[in-house]
């Protein structure tokens, strides 16, 4: 079985970096080839008007499932050295509701304002600058944040962990969902957006596409289920995974990686 980068401690070293850099680059082709280069695109979620990021992410997250759980069942990857940290309770819920605010009223997100940069966008260089000054004033106050960022942690674990099911039934109820939200989206941004109806081949596709995804979900079930490795207790931390490197959590002026 093959260990992963994250396992071996290589993310932020040599090949690590060469990989990250390649698909960074890779990340950001396809980004600006599904249209996240302007900033009406991902705006348009949150007016109903072109719900297209939706059906990009789902469709990303899906392949990105089923291949994680394909290659866990073949052998090919250990399941328990994929990355899957520990938090602090509230730190990331806090963190999001900031970053959500910011995307609205922004129109972009970090990675999406990179390929606006690219493209030469002045206002993902408006949401760039903006991304910046927010984390120097976070480090500025960070000693108010503090309290916040050493509350309880909450131990790195998936749905597959925390509902007691089987990886495959996840596999194909999270494929199912996934389709229905996709489908969803796009009769949102017919109602709301005026968006015409998809010619008939077109819609022939994706009804195919999504048969080949629910396939593939049902056949996972039928795959040996990927072993997890039992989790050990870290000092520090609630829980981590064996074989992955140990996370603790930080110590006053530090933040996790540091």
């Amino acid at each position: 079985m093959n260990s992963t980068l994250y396992a071996l401690g290589q993310l932020d070293v040599g090949l690590g970096l060469v990989l990250a850099g390649l698909i960074g680059v890779l990340f950001g082709f396809f980004l600006e080839q599904a249209g996240f280069g302007s900033s009406r695109r991902l705006a348009g979620v949150f007016t109903f008007q072109n719900m297209a990021v939706v059906k990009v992410l789902g469709t990303a997250v899906l392949v990105a499932l089923l291949g994680l759980h394909f290659l866990s069942a073949l052998g090919w990857i250990d399941p328990a050295q994929v990355s899957c940290p520990s938090a602090p309770g509230m730190a990331p819920l806090v963190a999001g509701v900031i970053l959500g605010v910011g995307v609205v009223l922004g129109g972009w997100c970090p990675s999406t304002a990179l390929v606006g940069l690219a493209s030469a966008k002045l206002d993902a260089v408006v949401f760039l600058v903006g991304a910046i000054v927010g984390g120097l004033l976070l480090e500025l106050y960070r000693p108010l944040l503090q309290p916040l960022l050493e509350a309880e942690w909450i131990p790195g674990m998936t749905l597959v962990e925390t509902l007691h099911r089987e990886a495959g039934e996840m596999t194909l109820l999270l494929t199912a969902l996934a389709i229905l939200a996709c489908g969803s989206a796009s009769l949102i941004e017919r109602w709301f957006g005026g968006q015409p109806r998809p010619r008939r081949e077109v819609r022939v596709r994706h009804a195919a596409g999504a048969l080949l995804l629910l396939g593939l979900a049902y056949l996972s079930q039928r795959w040996p289920a990927p072993s997890t490795a039992p989790s050990v207790d870290l000092p520090g931390a609630d829980s981590a995974r064996v074989g992955a490197p140990q996370l603790v959590a930080p110590t006053s002026g530090s933040t996790p990686g540091e």
